[in-house]
């Protein structure tokens, strides 16, 4: 989802650094009341830096638990926006339903493909990237895939 948005505050809830380097959950508040997170370090000091400016975000919405993350993939300059304009709500997901079910089912096979040994996760990270794939799955089928990153057994 995209949406332009002027962000007003953040908070670093932790920091720390895996295998693929060090990273930072930065939580950011916006003047419509949506909060945003990224872990990548280099975005969010660089959203840090615009902290009252509009700013136009790609994120998506993941669901984990009773919890709803709007994640940050992606950002740029708004341009000039028209003081007094309200900021965009955020679209409406006809199938969110769906969708929750889908994020749901995938995170469910995910956990119980680590449970059973099939593969290893090294951080709960991994658990999500294996959901995405599945969901990549279930949305595109095989065809997604390339020969090389297909597994068979």
């Amino acid at each position: 989802m995209q949406q332009v948005v002027t962000l007003t505050g953040v908070e670093v809830k932790s920091k720390g650094s895996n295998k693929r380097g060090p990273w930072a959950l930065r939580i950011f508040d916006s003047a419509g009341g949506t909060k945003f997170q990224t872990f990548d370090v280099a975005d969010g000091e660089a959203l840090e830096a615009k902290i009252g400016t509009p700013v136009e975000l790609t994120y998506e919405v993941e669901e984990n638990g009773n919890f709803t993350n709007n994640v940050i993939k992606s950002f740029s300059d708004a341009g000039k926006v028209l003081s007094g304009v309200a900021e965009a709500a955020p679209p409406v997901n006809t199938n969110d339903r769906e969708l929750r079910i889908m994020r749901q089912s995938a995170l469910d096979r995910a956990i119980n493909t680590v449970g059973h040994g099939i593969v290893q996760a090294d951080d709960v990270s991994d658990l999500f990237k294996l959901a995405d794939t599945y969901i990549l799955y279930f949305e595109a089928g095989i065809s997604a895939f390339t020969p090389e990153e297909v597994v068979t057994y």
